[in-house]
């Protein structure tokens, strides 16, 4: 194999889609990434299926699709029905590109890089992700990293919380952008004196910022929307752009700043676009005969809900933290399907269901059956479908954790209708639209690749799980058979192709993974994690 030298930046923009870049760019605003792909390769970068933040990034840093390393959203299975706990670093089952390159005595450095908490012990440094509780000073590897880091930067934000604040009036919008510009700013401090400071081989930071923004006003950046041209819009789109031309600055400075041996690729999990409607798919399996609910405790879940009581002790018991409270008020036993959590967008069927007892029902005809129902499903306001595809889990994902995955999967008006596991008492249909400016994921993130050996001008259609594997090539690196995706071996010149031929290990990497506790958290760190979740539209 070829050990020539070889280091990587991966710089990973959470929620990066070019239907903004690509205008912020003809309009002057995003120079540095106009020449950044005025210089090399760009193109998509097709997410997971479904494309959302916890799948898609374990994907991006393992290449393996989620079927493999386990991670199918922000909360994991913990017993039967629908009893979850949130998901941390440990609950990914194979190993990750900085393993990779710790066992080829590479040195790393990692920043904000999503399921990353609790920070693990690498060659070089780790400053986990947005999931860790706030308040803690020993979150970092190695522990004195944090406080270290603080010498320099003044400050370190983790993350900037949503939760808990209203939009909808003008100084609460603006303590939130001026919020999410610090954090970036402070983020960005944090780069460049630990990158200096260590000389790692692989050094990837993730900026979650654009996403926060998209998520509460992507349609006043989307020319296409009826709000686009709104006061509101208007008065609120140049705060909002000074945040992407930070992340510009950024681009800018580490093109300025890497070395010839170095190749920088901007990577995002997802793309975005706008939220139009929710589907309550449990009102809707209901309706259908397929999910039974227990009155009494859908009453009281609502009680519990509204008033926050702590004396329903029995039922305060039975309702996990991660899941939606009115989830506990499914009769199982009399249920055949129930839906997932937003960020997994399908349906579960009941393998406990006493209707399978009675040897009436078979999995498969039951799958087909409400497959059939689903592409049927028309919006009552204008008569639409709107369900564009079904999917069976075993067409989307692969390998030993497939169980874990809900049984059907649902793409509705390309993501901009999404599943709610809600189920209102007072509307009187199942599809309800979305009034406010809010976006949601797609499926095409965006991709770009710039330094030494990357062709100019070079257009690429990729995948999330295409990156380690590209990664590791371009450091003349084996690549494991394992890793599902694939070396874009188009994106370099043919001299550089000819420097460094593609080869795969025959054996697999023998790391040390650590075992995934029941939870990670306590019980007051997990309700913060859970209004984090909700205010991002993951948890209803």
């Amino acid at each position: 194999m070829n050990q020539a030298k070889g280091k990587v930046f991966v710089l990973g923009l959470d929620g990066g889609s070019w239907d903004i870049l690509k205008p912020l760019m003809q309009q002057g605003y995003m120079p540095n990434l106009q020449k950044l792909c005025a210089h090399g390769a760009s193109g998509i970068l097709n997410s997971t299926v479904p494309p959302y933040t916890a799948p898609a990034w374990v994907s991006c840093v393992t290449g393996m699709n989620p079927g493999k390393h386990g991670v199918f959203g922000f909360t994991l299975k913990t017993g039967e029905g629908t009893k979850k706990a949130f998901v941390s670093s440990r609950a990914v089952k194979t190993p990750k590109i900085w393993h990779y390159l710790n066992a080829a005595g590479k040195q790393v450095g990692l920043i904000n890089i999503p399921i990353t908490y609790p920070a693990e012990r690498v060659d070089g440094f780790m400053l986990p992700c947005f999931l860790t509780p706030q308040g803690k000073t020993d979150f970092s590897y190695p522990v004195s990293l944090y406080k270290d880091l603080l010498k320099h930067t003044d400050d370190y934000i983790i993350n900037v919380r949503i939760a808990g604040r209203k939009l909808d009036n003008e100084p609460q919008v603006q303590k939130f952008l001026s919020d999410i510009l610090f954090a970036t700013q402070k983020r960005f401090e944090a780069m460049k004196y630990l990158w200096q400071a260590y000389s790692a081989d692989f050094f990837m930071i993730v900026f979650t910022c654009l996403d926060k923004i998209q998520h509460k006003f992507w349609k006043y950046l989307d020319a296409d929307s009826p709000l686009y041209n709104s006061p509101t819009a208007e008065k609120w789109r140049p705060q909002i752009i000074k945040i992407y031309q930070l992340i510009d600055d950024i681009i800018g400075y580490i093109i300025e700043h890497i070395d010839n041996d170095t190749i920088l690729y901007v990577v995002s999990d997802h793309g975005f676009g706008p939220f139009d409607k929710r589907v309550f798919i449990n009102k809707w399996l209901s309706r259908e005969g397929l999910l039974s609910l227990s009155k009494t405790r859908f009453y009281l879940a609502k009680v519990l809900a509204k008033t926050k009581l702590q004396g329903i002790s029995h039922l305060q018991r039975n309702i996990s933290v991660a899941a939606n409270p009115l989830m506990h008020c499914i009769d199982f036993p009399k249920t055949l399907f129930y839906g997932s959590d937003v960020y997994e967008q399908g349906i579960y069927f009941n393998h406990e269901s006493a209707r399978l007892k009675s040897g009436d029902v078979a999995y498969e005809n039951e799958l087909n059956r409400l497959k059939e129902k689903l592409l049927l499903l028309n919006d009552p306001v204008n008569g639409e479908r709107f369900v564009d595809e079904v999917f069976f889990r075993d067409e989307v994902y692969h390998g030993p954790y497939v169980s874990q995955a809900p049984d059907i999967l649902l793409r509705m008006k390309n993501y901009s209708y999404l599943i709610n596991t809600s189920i209102p008492l007072k509307e009187a249909g199942f599809c309800q639209p979305v009034k406010g400016a809010e976006g949601c994921h797609r499926l095409e993130g965006i991709f770009a690749a710039y330094g030494n050996g990357i062709h100019q001008h070079k257009n690429i259609n990729a995948s999330i799980i295409d990156i380690t594997p590209t990664a590791l090539y371009s450091m003349g690196l084996a690549v494991s058979r394992e890793i599902d995706g694939r070396v874009l071996k188009d994106i370099f010149t043919p001299v550089f192709q000819n420097t460094k031929k593609v080869v795969y290990s025959e054996k697999d990497l023998v790391c040390e993974l650590e075992e995934a506790k029941d939870t990670e958290y306590n019980s007051r760190e997990e309700m913060e994690i859970k209004a984090q979740l909700q205010d991002l539209g993951y948890l209803d």
